[in-house]
């Protein structure tokens, strides 16, 4: 076996938390790597959201084209060249792909590509993809890989009909599914489970099916563990900032020092949850910075979920929504909350 190398942060997985979390450590000071098997700051820019929302672009660009004369815009026949709809997209990719790498270098964040696997704790062995193995300890490790998930969607690489999160289990506690018959938790083993915060945007609370963290498959609300903290972000949509974990430094910044929230994961969100996370798992005897599992405090007990439930009256039908729904001046309430329900 490869000799070890010592990282004082090293992170598994280089998709959105990984990355900015690495990037944020590392310009503190800290020397950092990160592992990751194959796609550059994660599937979102490589092939999930970003490369289908510019395709989707493309074909609203047509469409508006199609009918510019509903607008008073005249043209000719339209012809969709694939090729250059193909070509704009994976132009896309390259330049996200270049600055995150960018990234990378710029605040000293060692990049591994190849696969990881714990061989001891704390210890990873790399199967690098150029060949080869290391083996990296870190003082901390960060595992941003999917131990479970109960909001995914149909990932276009290579799961184009089959929806993983149509196979429970769904919730973190553990439930009976009112559909299938299958009783499991995400968290069903409560001496090895781990403390969980999930921060949502409302995209991934209705098209990515977070709400299943707390109702079951016909409606029936559902608790959520002491060990797990949900959080809800309002009026926000599926996107990141990027920086997210740093504080924007006046007149150097492409962001305000105060911006007003664009994203359920901006960085005041993602800074706190990251703080008050460690603070709670110290205090519960993980711990304490030295590596040997003992806490060094009583601990910190984070805020109180904050997400939609049945249970507190803040997830409500449409109906209920509606007949709540003031009275504003040519303002009516949605008709359609998905394209099924119309």
């Amino acid at each position: 076996m490869s000799e070890s190398e010592r990282f004082e942060i090293l992170v598994l997985g280089s998709g959105a938390g990984g990355k900015l979390l690495a990037w944020h450590m590392a310009q503190s000071g800290r020397r950092t790597a990160v592992v990751e098997r194959r796609w550059i700051g994660g599937s979102c820019p490589n092939v999930n959201c970003m490369p289908s929302k510019n395709e989707i672009h493309s074909a609203k660009v047509a469409s508006l084209v199609r009918h510019g004369a509903e607008y008073g815009a005249r043209t000719g026949p339209v012809e969709i060249d694939m090729g250059t709809v193909r070509e704009l997209k994976r132009h896309m990719v390259d330049r996200q792909i270049a600055a995150h790498l960018h990234n990378y270098e710029a605040s000293g964040t060692e990049l591994i590509m190849g696969s990881g696997r714990f061989v001891a704790p704390r210890t990873l062995e790399v199967q690098l993809n150029d060949g080869g193995t290391r083996l990296l300890v870190g003082d901390r490790v960060f595992i941003n890989v999917r131990f479970a998930d109960p909001n995914t969607y149909s990932e276009q690489d290579r799961q184009h009909n089959y929806l993983q999160s149509s196979y429970p289990p769904f919730t973190y506690a553990v439930t009976t599914d009112p559909l299938s018959g299958i009783r499991d938790g995400i968290l069903h083993r409560p001496r090895t489970d781990p403390l969980v915060m999930q921060v949502d945007s409302q995209s991934e609370f209705w098209q990515l099916h977070g709400s299943l963290n707390v109702v079951d498959g016909v409606g029936n609300p559902v608790a959520i563990p002491d060990n797990v903290r949900l959080y809800f972000v309002g009026n926000t949509a599926h996107a990141f900032i990027s920086g997210s974990f740093l504080f924007p430094t006046p007149g150097t910044a492409p962001l305000c020092s105060n911006p007003t929230p664009g994203s359920g994961l901006n960085w005041e969100t993602l800074r706190a949850t990251l703080r008050n996370l460690d603070r709670w798992a110290v205090g519960n005897g993980q711990d304490n910075g030295e590596g040997n599992g003992q806490g060094n405090s009583q601990g910190t007990e984070p805020p109180k979920s904050n997400y939609p439930s049945l249970l507190d009256g803040t997830l409500v039908t449409r109906n209920a929504a509606a007949a709540a729904f003031p009275a504003i001046p040519n303002v009516i309430f949605p008709r359609c909350t998905t394209l099924t329900s119309c």
